[in-house]
């Protein structure tokens, strides 16, 4: 076989793509598919950013984890403890829901009229308080229509304080049965012996349970 038809042939494969020369795709990133970010396995944590549309189409996450003053405070949201709740985040929860993200929020059950912060535990004599508040906040944001914030904004999954097992990181100032220090023999918790922390956690189970048996705890 001649040259000339050998270079016939290879020029007719290489202009019809066939084959023996690898072609380049460009890649299709999460965002760039449709309905992407419902499909997408990736998740947020941070700070609530009003621009959450942008963020999504940009990163082509699908869920987002809120804490601290963007997530529930008992203290700020129950400021009296007598069931006159003051619900501050409602719209932030409200614009993530509507953009279609999965919403996963932090509660944290700390208060100065236990004799803490907003950072330290509560005390497990407020645990039928603690109980009741919880089970108002699921109820407001299980997006079931009875009793629903204003735009029926859902949270999936609810989780109790965050690192609670850092107390050792704050130079001492977290150091309480909650987070496994035995203030009382001013020794660590020893194993074995019930943490505060697992004992709250057991009733904010039961109480997220009980208002709306999808959640996730």
């Amino acid at each position: 076989m001649s040259k000339v038809i050998i270079l016939i042939i290879m020029a007719v494969i290489i202009a019809s793509g066939i084959g023996v020369f690898p072609v380049y795709h460009k890649p299709v990133f999460a965002h760039q598919q449709k309905d992407a970010a419902g499909d997408s396995p990736f998740g947020f944590a941070a700070l609530f950013d009003s621009d959450i549309n942008t963020c999504k189409e940009d990163l082509g996450f699908s869920s987002i984890r809120l804490s601290a003053f963007n997530g529930i405070v008992w203290e700020l949201n129950d400021p009296n403890m007598n069931g006159n709740y003051t619900w501050q985040n409602d719209g932030i929860f409200r614009q993530i829901s509507q953009a279609g993200l999965e919403l996963s929020v932090i509660v944290l059950p700390g208060r100065k009229d236990s004799g803490g912060n907003w950072k330290s535990p509560v005390g497990l004599n407020k645990l039928s308080e603690f109980s009741d508040f919880i089970k108002a906040a699921v109820e407001r944001y299980d997006a079931d229509g009875i009793d629903d914030a204003q735009g029926h904004p859902k949270i999936t999954y609810w989780e109790l304080d965050n690192e609670m097992d850092l107390y050792e990181e704050f130079g001492g100032g977290e150091k309480t049965p909650w987070m496994g220090w035995d203030s009382k023999n001013n020794k660590e918790v020893v194993e074995g012996e019930t943490l505060e922390y697992a004992k709250l956690l057991k009733s904010f189970y039961a109480a997220v349970k009980s208002a709306d048996s999808g959640a996730k705890v």
